[in-house]
């Protein structure tokens, strides 16, 4: 026969041990109406007993919708109506201060005699500190991801300027030999010019590759920033193509974040690259301006242009310009028509999260 007394002890056991855990304990009924609210959630969520009891969850501990956009009103009814399919779920949640946290809740339906439920028993620990932790982890990984397709768009555009220059140096170099070899028995004369041209194609083919090593990253890029790094590759340009270059240069920044410095001056080296070696143009005009929190670069020449709608994806020089802008998260716009020169406009944002840079 069951003593009552040992009945109303281990109740009273169950309500102080429920009482003083270190775990949120709530119970709702099937409206979302909360019945019970132990005292760690009372203080956990910053309200007295008497202003939760009562109170739908949503709009009082629960927001109508998460910051991720998940509409949290309709995630309560879903659990209201099928508790057995959220025994183990996680949310937002909010405090009487208004500040969020992240709750992780094991849910269990309280069913009548019938079977049917009456009420939900949620219990729930605070994972803020965790979500903090993964959210910045998934920062970081997509950040991670970004400088990895940086890097590797880095190893293409060498590829690029390797074939554009290096390669088509060394190809002629070839020919100028296989041409030595057919006429140095029947046209010695003619076989020492080309022995001649080979040898000072091969002078360029060495230059050429002190310049690429030199251009992986250009020690005045590291020094002094983009704009001055930009302003030596204009004076290099004039002497080496003998063209006349404009810079326009108006930001108000010193020095912007890596990533970012080292793309608008590939960006300016594959223009001022297309314009001396493709356009024919004489004159080129560099524009480098900080509009609020943009930076544009444009490259104009009034050279013999081109037909934008034949360019491809093996466009090397172009192709690299749209990347580049694409993993800042930026924009880049090539205008040209034969004959009337060729535009391109980059445009990336200075405060992008691929790019942290600040202005100063």
């Amino acid at each position: 026969m069951t003593n009552p007394e040992s009945n109303v002890s281990n109740e009273d056991n169950y309500r102080e041990l429920v009482e003083n855990v270190n775990s949120i304990v709530l119970r709702m009924d099937t409206n979302g109406n909360i019945t019970f609210a132990n005292r760690y959630a009372c203080c956990f969520f910053g309200f007295q007993k008497h202003k939760l009891l009562g109170k739908n969850v949503v709009g009082t501990i629960v927001p109508p919708v998460e910051q991720s956009g998940r509409n949290l009103a309709e995630h309560i009814h879903d659990i209201c109506a099928h508790p057995e399919r959220y025994e183990n779920n996680e949310n937002e949640n909010t405090r009487h201060d208004g500040s969020r946290v992240w709750v992780s809740w094991t849910n269990r339906a309280i069913r009548n005699a019938d079977g049917k439920p009456t009420e939900i028993l949620c219990i729930g620990n605070d994972i803020t500190d965790l979500k903090e932790t993964e959210q910045k982890l998934q920062k970081e990984q997509i950040m991670l991801r970004r400088l990895l397709e940086s890097q590797h768009h880095e190893v293409q555009l060498i590829a690029y300027e390797i074939h554009d220059g290096l390669a088509q140096l060394l190809t002629s170099t070839v020919l100028q030999l296989q041409m030595f070899d057919h006429l140095r028995k029947t046209k010695p004369e003619e076989a020492e010019k080309t022995y001649q041209t080979a040898r000072q194609i091969l002078d360029q083919s060495i230059a050429e590759t002190r310049r690429l090593i030199q251009g992986l990253r250009p020690p005045v890029l590291e020094e002094a920033g983009v704009a001055t790094a930009i302003r030596l590759l204009i004076a290099e340009q004039e002497e080496r193509f003998d063209m006349d270059i404009e810079l326009i240069c108006d930001v108000q920044f010193d020095r912007l974040d890596p990533l970012l410095e080292n793309a608008l001056y590939r960006i300016a080296q594959e223009g001022l690259n297309n314009a001396s070696r493709y356009s024919g143009a004489k004159k080129v005009r560099v524009t480098l301006q900080q509009k609020g929190e943009i930076v544009a670069l444009e490259i104009r020449d009034w050279g013999c242009g081109f037909d934008t709608d034949t360019i491809g994806s093996d466009s090397f020089g172009i192709e690299g310009i749209r990347q580049r802008a694409k993993i800042l998260e930026g924009e880049a716009t090539i205008e040209s028509s034969p004959g009337q020169g060729t535009r391109i406009l980059v445009q990336i944002p200075l405060d992008s999260e691929e790019n942290p840079a600040a202005a100063e």
